[in-house]
């Protein structure tokens, strides 16, 4: 499962870096300074983002998130 989940990371990340320009360093700049990077995810569609029985995010991309935020040093807010 964490073999899957570094995968997916990397891929996310190659993907993203592909596509990424220098004006979106201001971006990382402002969550930095925040210390909180702000996730939109949509919560209809299963695996990648549901509502849990505590009504609390779920999911792949919760779980994305939440490894962006750790590797960046801040706290992720879905």
């Amino acid at each position: 499962m964490f073999f899957k989940k570094v995968m997916l990371a990397a891929a996310f990340a190659l993907a993203t870096a592909a596509i990424t320009t220098p004006a979106h360093a201001e971006a990382l700049d402002s969550i930095m300074t925040a210390k909180v990077i702000k996730v939109a995810v949509p919560q209809d569609f299963a695996p990648f983002g549901s509502a849990g029985l505590d009504l609390k995010p779920q999911g792949y991309d919760i779980d994305m998130a939440n490894l962006i935020a750790k590797a960046l040093g801040v706290k992720a807010r879905s």
